[in-house]
This record gives structure tokens, sequence and C-alpha cells, in this order.
């Protein structure tokens, strides 16, 4: 694999274009790689940060905390309630 070098001095941007756009027509595959590799890097660092429940969770406990917030609710309402009656 022959490797070139970037000029210690470039005159214009143009220049320094032209000599990448020739080094990606020479070498295609090292840059589809490299892109590839920027872009599975920059999506592994996207989706780090969400947190996907596990099927315990989504089935299990989340239902069960549903179903514990319904009970104490309906709890407090009966309190309420029983408070507010006036026996003899």
């Amino acid at each position: 694999m022959k490797t070139e070098t970037i000029p210690n001095e470039v005159s214009e941007p143009v220049d320094v274009l032209a000599h990448a756009s020739d080094c990606i027509r020479k070498n295609p595959l090292s840059s589809v790689v490299g892109a590839a590799v920027f872009g599975l890097a920059v999506g592994c660092l996207i989706m780090s940060g969400r947190h996907e429940p596990t099927l315990q969770e989504r089935f299990v406990g989340e239902p069960l905390e549903h179903a514990n917030d319904v009970l104490s609710n309906i709890s407090e309402n009966l309190s309420r309630l029983v408070a507010n009656l006036k026996f003899w």
C-alpha cells in the first residue's frame, strides 16, 4: 500500500481540497471504512445515553408500580370517605 504525504506548505485551500480528493480517489476502500467506523462511533455515543427497559421492567415492574399507585389512591379516597362519615 502506497502512502502519500501532505505537503508542508499549501498555498491555497483549493490545493488541500484537490489533494484530499486525489487521496480519496486513489484509496476508496480506506475512505469508506473510515467513514463507516466514524458513523458507528457517533451512533454508539448517541445510543449510550438512552435506557431501554428490560422485559422484566416493562412487563412486571411498571404494571406493579401502576397497580400500587392505583391502590394507594383508592386507599386514600376511602380513608377520606370514612373520616367524613358521621355515625350516630
